[in-house]
């Protein structure tokens, strides 16, 4: 063989060897792209924990395969806030990234950095009208929004927490809470919420005293509308929950007429009392409900010792009761009602017997009395006369439902009546978020909204470890002197080695 031949099949030979090779480095890339792509798109997730915290109920599967258009999900956590839902901002994280995956599509999260993007925060809150403090998370989709406060995540123990320190968390409701609004966005509820006009409430839509009352409003995507019955003559067919803020005189009887109408087709009422008005038509109305608003006081007095006077209190300091959807998050909660408020006297013979379920809502704390002789001069004084005045505690927010059931999986309209001893609590000087809370609890309650039964609370499990004092004296042994001294022999014995 010539040494032209001899070259020629050395160069072929290295030219199939490297071809080969080629073709190798293909193949690998090849299954490497295919075992990535495959694992990307067909996957399982597992949930090893000891509460399943990371399981989805099917309720939510079910529920975010429906969403066909984008969802867009901001969390905000304000950097300054120092609220106890700070500590949910990982579980809120955690979940929201279960929901990413369970969806896989449609849905971006957004995780706001006040400290690293301030300008972003200016456009955010500028487009969605929150504040800086507030922990939110928003729901954006075609074209309407849902803010779901990050407080109402959880559960808290309210009851017997120690001065200076936060409430405790008993559950992560975040699932509930985050499916009930993604429920409403999908499926809007076409019936709206009323505000009456006419007998001196404020006006709705133009009151700058109720501009926060409509902003949060807004927020929950509920439909407010002011509605005038004496020009209408007719409640409206879309008609969910009629709102009555402090009228300041009496409805007239074809008024009435049509609101037991209302409450006979399973409506609901929302009436917050203006304890200074004359209104005995619509006293009798609500007596005839099972609720007896008390022409009274509620108030306490405190001493004055430099002064050597008796003060009146007359801002109430009150509680929620937790027997109704509208007040359960609240429990444990104190608020305070500025101005007049007025005793409810609950009628429980009446609602046996019609058949209605009656609630106290709100409880005066226990230094405040319902006073009949109220007086509006310091000096004259006043004090509980026993078998006049109605003695503590005091109810001054109460509810009746009729034709509802106890079991909360049941979902049954029903109509509902929530009556406030008290109006000036939403007005912007006076609306604080507890009073808020109630507010907007109500009618989303009286809306039937957020009831899913399926999702159950996400318990949180706290464990303790109880050592004697020999065994924490054996574990501070050896983490400070068996353990190091092990790591320094071992030093010792390599260099001694090394030398040699």
């Amino acid at each position: 063989m010539s040494n032209s031949e001899k070259q020629e099949k050395i160069v072929n030979s290295r030219s199939g060897i490297g071809f080969s090779v080629t073709l190798q480095i293909v193949a690998v890339l090849v299954i490497v792209l295919g075992i990535n792509i495959i694992g990307f798109n067909y996957y399982d997730r597992q949930d090893f924990s000891r509460s399943q915290k990371f399981t989805l109920s099917d309720q939510t599967r079910g529920l975010v395969r429906q969403v066909k258009k984008p969802l867009k999900v901001i969390i905000y956590f304000s950097p300054t806030s120092t609220t106890p839902d700070v500590a949910l901002a990982s579980d809120v994280k955690n979940f929201i990234d279960e929901v990413q995956f369970a969806m896989r599509k449609n849905m971006t999260v957004e995780v706001v950095k006040p400290a690293l993007d301030l300008n972003r925060v200016r456009e955010l809150q500028a487009q969605y009208n929150f504040g800086a403090s507030e922990n939110v998370i928003i729901l954006d989709y075609d074209g309407h929004t849902q803010f779901i406060p990050v407080s109402h995540m959880a559960l808290w123990d309210q009851s017997q927490v120690p001065m200076g320190e936060p409430p405790r968390i008993l559950a992560f409701i975040g699932e509930q809470e985050f499916t009930a609004a993604l429920l409403e966005l999908l499926k809007p509820d076409d019936r709206k919420v009323y505000f009456l006009q006419g007998d001196g409430e404020p006006d709705f839509t133009q009151a700058p005293e109720l501009s926060l009352l409509r902003e949060y409003i807004a927020r929950q995507s509920i439909k407010a509308l002011p509605l005038d019955i004496s020009k209408t003559g007719e409640l409206p067919q879309d008609a969910g929950v009629l709102v009555l803020v402090g009228p300041r005189y009496d409805p007239l009887d074809a008024y009435l007429q049509l609101l037991e109408k209302f409450w006979q087709k399973d409506g609901s009422i929302l009436i917050y009392l203006d304890p200074n008005a004359n209104t005995p038509k619509l006293s009798a109305f609500l007596e005839a409900h099972a609720i007896r608003p008390v022409n009274d006081r509620v108030l306490t007095t405190v001493n004055i010792a430099y002064l050597n006077q008796i003060g009146i209190v007359r801002d109430v300091r009150a509680r929620f009761i937790p027997e109704s959807p509208a007040t359960r998050r609240l429990e444990g909660v104190t608020a305070l009602f500025q101005g007049a408020t007025q005793t409810l006297d609950l009628q429980w013979p009446l609602a046996s017997k019609a058949k209605i379920t009656l609630r106290p809502l709100i409880m005066a704390s226990d230094e405040f009395w319902g006073e009949t002789d109220y007086v509006t001069d310091e000096k004259k004084g006043v004090k509980f006369d026993e078998g006049v005045d109605v003695k503590a505690p005091v109810t001054i927010a109460a509810s009746a439902e009729k034709g509802g059931v106890e079991d909360e999986n049941v979902t049954l309209r029903s109509a509902k009546l929530i009556v406030v001893g008290n109006k000036d609590c939403l007005l912007n000087e006076a609306l604080d978020l507890r009073n808020l809370d109630f507010f907007l609890n109500s009618l989303n309650w009286m809306l039937d909204r957020g009831k899913l039964s399926g999702i159950a609370p996400k318990n949180i499990h706290k464990f303790s470890l109880v050592l004697t004092e020999s065994q924490t004296a054996s574990i501070a042994f050896y983490t400070m002197i068996v353990i190091p001294g092990l790591v320094a022999l071992a030093g010792i014995i390599a260099w001694w080695r090394r030398r040699k």
